[in-house]
């Protein structure tokens, strides 16, 4: 099969084993009410790359264990897969697939794929981040 065939396929397949993680872990009725992964203010270049071979230049507000805000003035919509890039802090570039959850004006929330290896990463270097900046309020 050719790239132009395959790629959306696997896109398409990463979607629907996130769906099936999501459901496993919350079920129909999702996650519980005000169950919220905690974020941090992250500032940072993020690229972002359609299926449809676009690609547009953002940058990052936050980012979580899950996900990111990213500012991007491109034409995205809710539950549009795509692939993120960006570099995190002493982590190195990450390129990580991820859909559309949300949209407001510019500002378009991304949940990455839970099922992908560069999760890993990101969720070791919140994790990290997270640690810090408890003890700095424990210090202070």
């Amino acid at each position: 099969m050719s790239t132009e065939i395959m790629l959306p396929l696997i896109v398409c397949g990463a979607v629907a084993v996130s769906v099936l993680v999501y459901m496993a872990r919350w079920g129909k009725k999702g996650p519980p009410s005000g169950a919220r992964a905690p974020r941090i203010p992250f500032t940072v270049a993020v690229q972002v790359h359609t299926n449809a071979g676009h690609r547009f230049q953002g940058n990052s507000l936050d980012i979580s264990e899950g996900g990111m805000l990213v500012r991007v003035g491109a034409a995205l919509s809710v539950a549009q897969p795509i692939q993120l890039s960006f570099t995190l802090p002493q982590g190195g570039e990450v390129l990580i697939p991820a859909v559309v959850r949300h949209r407001h004006g510019e500002m378009v929330g991304v949940r990455f794929d839970p099922t992908h290896h560069r999760r890993i990463a990101i969720e070791a270097w919140v994790k990290a981040a997270l640690r810090e900046r408890a003890a700095e309020r424990a210090n202070a």
